[in-house]
């Protein structure tokens, strides 16, 4: 229930650069059981959400408005380099809106052959976005028809609404 929103970008920070360093949140290497429920992230240029190598977790029922940058990478990215531990992470009824800074036809969710830990699992369920689909074809082929791991002791999920119903009840009581 909390606002992640408009990350300053020109805030000295020493990889800013040109463009920028406006970021949302991310889930560190090696980090377990995190859950990001119930949270309005807004005009982040990156990192809505981005998940590094070996870490677990969960995105449920999360609104997602105006990410920025001119790639898919800019949303939930689950992308690291190939050769380190995987990815295992829920992801579940969350509703993304594109706005004036963001790509119209990003994936919702991104993975992708060669920059993915390939041993990475996702279990995608009832997304709404620009491709909700649950992402490129590579990914599709890491997905798993259920929760994140057998072989690890999980979670449970929080109670799930329906992502058509995610709009109303974030806007309603993110925030304090």
């Amino acid at each position: 229930d909390s606002i992640i929103a408009e990350g300053l970008r020109f805030s000295g920070h020493p990889e800013q650069g040109t463009k920028g360093h406006s970021m949302g949140a991310l889930v560190g290497v090696g980090a377990r059981d995190v859950r990001f429920a119930r949270n309005l992230f807004v005009s982040n240029h990156d990192r809505n959400i981005r998940w590094r190598e070996d870490a677990t977790g969960q995105v449920v029922n999360n609104l997602v408005v105006n990410w920025g940058g001119a790639t898919s990478w800019n949303v939930n990215n689950v992308s690291n380099p190939t050769s380190l531990p995987a990815i295992r992470l829920d992801f579940v009824g969350n509703h993304y809106i594109p706005g004036p800074n963001s790509l119209a036809t990003a994936w919702t969710f991104f993975a992708q052959d060669g920059i993915t830990p390939s041993a990475s699992r996702y279990y995608l369920r009832d997304n709404i976005g620009p491709k909700a689909v649950e992402g490129n074809d590579w990914a599709i082929s890491n997905l798993s028809r259920s929760r994140y791991g057998s072989d690890t002791p999980l979670s449970p999920l929080p109670d799930v609404l329906p992502a058509s119903q995610v709009y109303a009840h974030v806007l309603a009581n993110a925030g304090a």
